[in-house]
């Protein structure tokens, strides 16, 4: 008689830890709870294992009269697939010495952190951007610089990676690093099912510059058509894709079309 296959067993979630302690930004723990938080497998999506990892469960006062509420303790971070640490109100908030050590012991066992906006300022603490590239918003590169001189700030990216570690520039580049890392470990279409149910752009290049000084007005005109091309572009990743295609798309030339491109997108 032949051999049954064994049934596909389903993929544990993928656990993500979100790293609180007073003083976090509460824009930055609702991009990462939105990310990772909703139950999206009926749309395709992974499943996730999202945590609120503290030193203790007191809850976590953050502006506006919110709080949040830590369900694991520092040592679940060393289940986690991957560490999210929020950005600050005040960027020179001193992370308690068990969040640093905490932090320090997830990369040393190979885990992937990752820090949106002022959270990098958090990964200077724990001495794990010594050396290394990062970024944050454009507004603190200078504060950044004085307060962490070791560190090579990259003022041009919306987010970069260096030994494992991700670190993103202002509001809007946390999103864009978050549906990054989806992408990394999930694959395009998932990145691409969060980001609709998000109603937000699925993708921009890390390399991208944080803000335009001068755009200009054909800019602005061919900045939903080349945000069109390259949302069927990531549809079609599985197909050949050529710049006389994607060209045609936008009803450009490929000279045009490659020029405009990298305009929009550096």
């Amino acid at each position: 008689m032949a051999n049954t296959p064994a049934p596909d067993r389903p993929r544990a979630p993928y656990r993500v830890a979100l790293v609180a302690f007073p003083g976090i930004r509460a824009f930055d723990v609702s991009v990462i709870t939105e990310v990772w938080g909703p139950d999206r497998t009926d749309r395709g999506a992974p499943a996730f294992d999202l945590h609120r990892v503290a030193p203790d469960t007191t809850p976590v006062p953050m502006r506006g009269g919110l709080t949040l509420l830590p369900d694991r303790p520092l040592t679940w971070l060393t289940d986690a697939d991957l560490v999210v640490v929020p950005g600050l109100d005040d960027h020179l908030t001193p992370a308690p010495p068990p969040v640093l050590d905490a932090l320090r012991h997830a990369h040393a066992r190979g885990t992937p952190i990752a820090a949106l906006c002022g959270g990098a300022f958090t990964l200077a603490q724990a001495g794990l951007l010594d050396g290394r590239r990062a970024i944050t918003h454009w507004n603190l590169i200078d504060l950044f610089r004085a307060h962490h001189p070791h560190v090579t700030v990259v003022p041009d990216a919306l987010f970069i990676e260096d030994h494992n570690i991700w670190t993103a520039a202002g509001t809007a580049a946390g999103i864009d690093l978050c549906l990054h890392l989806i992408r990394l470990a999930h694959g395009a279409e998932a990145a691409a099912t969060i980001a609709r149910s998000m109603v937000t752009a699925p993708f921009r290049t890390g390399t991208q510059a944080q803000f335009i000084e001068h755009p200009t007005p054909r800019t602005d005109r061919d900045a939903d058509t080349l945000a069109a091309v390259r949302e069927h572009a990531l549809r079609h990743l599985h197909q050949p894709l050529t710049v006389a295609d994607l060209a045609a798309r936008a009803g450009m030339s490929p000279r045009t079309f490659a020029r405009r491109f990298t305009a929009a997108t550096g």
